[in-house]
């Protein structure tokens, strides 16, 4: 298994497998004033290619999380198959566009996004929410 893209991005989309991102990034800015901070429009992306080995039921999560390890927002969880049919190529690409809206981060701070595996912890995104 090979995550390729693991994003927060402004905007992305899947259409034929192709995706496409738009402003990936992993600060978001708000005034000072502001209490709590909430990023109206963003989306989560993934790609990941899995090898004929992994065929079988696998489960994602996604977690947005405080630094010490507190969900912000209910986890994102789901299912996929992998499945060659009756492909002859030696990959299956997972792709995945997670659109959040009115994402609330209790105040400025550190935050990060992990994504688990069948369980297992693959990656974390950092993700700095400051003022201005």
């Amino acid at each position: 298994m090979d995550i390729e893209i693991f994003s927060l991005c402004d905007a992305a989309t899947e259409q034929g497998g192709k995706l496409s991102l738009l402003g990936s990034f992993d600060s978001i800015y708000a005034k000072a004033t502001q209490a709590p901070i909430v990023h109206p429009d963003c989306s989560l992306v993934l790609r990941i290619r899995f090898s004929r080995i992994e065929y079988g039921a696998h489960s994602l999560r996604a977690r947005i999380i405080t630094y010490d390890g507190k969900d912000i927002v209910s986890p994102l969880e789901t299912g996929i198959r992998v499945d060659f049919g009756t492909s002859d190529l030696d990959y299956f690409l997972f792709n995945s566009v997670i659109r959040i809206r009115d994402l609330t981060f209790p105040g400025p701070g550190k935050y990060r996004i992990d994504l688990a595996v069948d369980g297992k912890l693959e990656r974390q995104l950092p993700l700095t929410v400051a003022t201005v």
